[in-house]
């Protein structure tokens, strides 16, 4: 961050760099923190194969999650 050129704009783009990739991995560890909490909801034998609905809400923002990672 030793940047001391008129506006900074390396610093900048840098912080702004940095701001995104730390908001991706908090929506990550949001997403990871919901499907504990479902599974733990979750009164079916597996989760895998939940029909209570508890997983249903975060696996549709996993798939949602997954097509914008991959493409």
């Amino acid at each position: 961050l030793d940047d001391d050129s008129p506006g900074r704009r390396a610093t900048r783009d840098l912080a702004q760099r940095h701001a995104a990739e730390i908001d991706a991995q908090i929506a990550r560890l949001r997403l990871a923190r919901d499907m504990m909490a479902a599974a733990g909801a979750c009164t079916c034998p597996t989760v895998e194969r939940c029909r209570c609905g508890a997983m249903e809400p975060v696996v549709r923002r996993l798939r949602r999650h997954l097509a914008t990672v991959i493409g």
